[in-house]
């Protein structure tokens, strides 16, 4: 899987860092320090794939020389706690050959920084072997001068040191992995974006560094390694808690899916004209809305034809009513609800199941009252009381 690296720091005198020496041990190579008078030899250090010094192309033929080259470098700079170069540290994609990679790494220097009148020393490096086989990466050294005809410039180039520029290098580094990356048929692609910016839902892990590596390939504990341990291990119980939920969701998506009824078509109703319809008298309808009312009509129902099923009477749609809170489907509703666990709100009640049922419950007896209130307003409107002779109970 293709990772996204790219880190940048300065080559500080005050930290007791060389130019000459950096760019020995990256290329593998012996240089002689000028000014120190030392000679830093890394000529057997291994797992170098290659390296390469790209220029403009108005650079004098000196900028080819690696060791002439650093140590002019080291002369234009004349403090003491002066940063003579810049090393970008990238990582390369390990599903890249290594022709592919060293095509990808030449061409985003010569893009990045060649363009803008850099100079750049770049060494490719295979895995260590005692490390992750995928670690794939490149050095790049970089010079902070401009050249001004054959020398450097008095003056560094203070605009490759501004924040976005950093930014412009790590978004054109990205998007040239994955040009690489397509080029090549591969599916993977990097982000240089923060965890955070991409949405995920992981805390990033450290860079152990040279002395950290060490002491860990001694099989001796760091803080670093400790620390890139622990986060390892808390990125991977939170997978496994969204793993997790993600099967819940699943689960319960499925149940409810199962738990819905079958919705049987409805034919459509044939509207009356209203020419055709029968208009009644006012005795009629006076008669009609006091049946409405009337228990003793639905407490004794009218025979009807044998076959037909008899009308229920109050009692009886009342319970109907009522009953609709212990059907299969609310069952399998509540059992969800109740496996779902509490919620941290409190009102109708503290967990969703208690909610729901108090729901429900409001909603059937709410809509009795509304219903018999507005009819009760209907027959005080429309119907003298000395012509009524039913009352209606407003507390059933």
């Amino acid at each position: 899987m293709a990772i996204y690296h790219l880190h940048a720091a300065p080559v500080q005198r005050s930290r007791g860092h060389s130019a000459v020496a950096a760019a020995a041990y990256r290329a593998g190579e012996q240089l002689r320090d000028w000014q120190e008078g030392m000679t830093h030899d890394y000529s057997r250090k291994r797992g170098i794939v290659q390296s390469e010094i790209l220029a403009p192309d108005h650079a004098p033929e000196w900028v080819k020389d690696r060791e002439e080259l650093w140590n002019r470098a080291e002369r234009a700079e004349k403090r003491r706690d002066g940063q003579p170069a810049r090393e970008v540290r990238v990582a390369l994609p390990s599903e890249l050959t290594d022709e592919q990679r060293a095509e990808l790494v030449f061409q985003f220097c010569r893009d990045a920084f060649v363009k803008q009148g850099m100079i750049a020393d770049v060494s490719i490096h295979r895995p260590d072997r005692h490390g992750d086989e995928r670690n794939h990466h490149a050095h790049i050294l970089l010079t902070m001068r401009e050249l001004d005809g054959g020398e450097f410039a008095a003056r560094k180039q203070r605009d490759w040191n501004q924040e976005e520029t950093l930014h412009g290098w790590r978004e054109l580094w990205a998007q040239s992995q994955n040009r690489a990356l397509e080029a090549a048929g591969h599916s993977a692609r990097v982000d240089h974006r923060t965890l955070e910016a991409q949405g995920i839902d992981r805390e990033p892990t450290t860079h152990l560094g040279k002395e950290a590596t060490a002491m860990e390939r001694r099989g001796e504990a760091s803080d670093r390694g400790d620390r890139k341990r622990e986060i390892e291990a808390n990125n991977q119980a939170l997978a496994q808690l969204h793993q997790d939920r993600a099967e819940i969701d699943a689960l319960i998506e499925a149940e409810q899916a199962a738990s819905l009824p079958v919705q049987e078509p409805v034919a459509a109703e044939i509207p009356i004209d209203q020419a055709d319809r029968p208009v009644l008298s006012w005795n009629e309808q006076k008669a009609a809305a006091q049946s409405v009312f009337d228990r003793s009509s639905l407490a004794q129902p009218e025979p009807v034809p044998q076959g037909e099923p008899p009308s229920p009477g109050w009692g009886e749609q009342k319970a109907a009513a009522q009953s609709a809170f212990h059907c299969s489907v609310v069952k399998s509703y509540s059992n969800i609800i109740k496996q779902a666990g509490e919620v941290k709100e409190y009102g109708l009640g503290k967990s969703w199941y208690d909610r729901t049922i108090v729901f429900f419950e409001n909603l059937y007896y709410n809509t009795i009252r509304y219903v018999k209130t507005g009819m009760q307003k209907y027959v005080d409107r429309y119907f003298p009381a000395q012509d009524r002779n039913i009352e209606l109970d407003r507390d059933e």
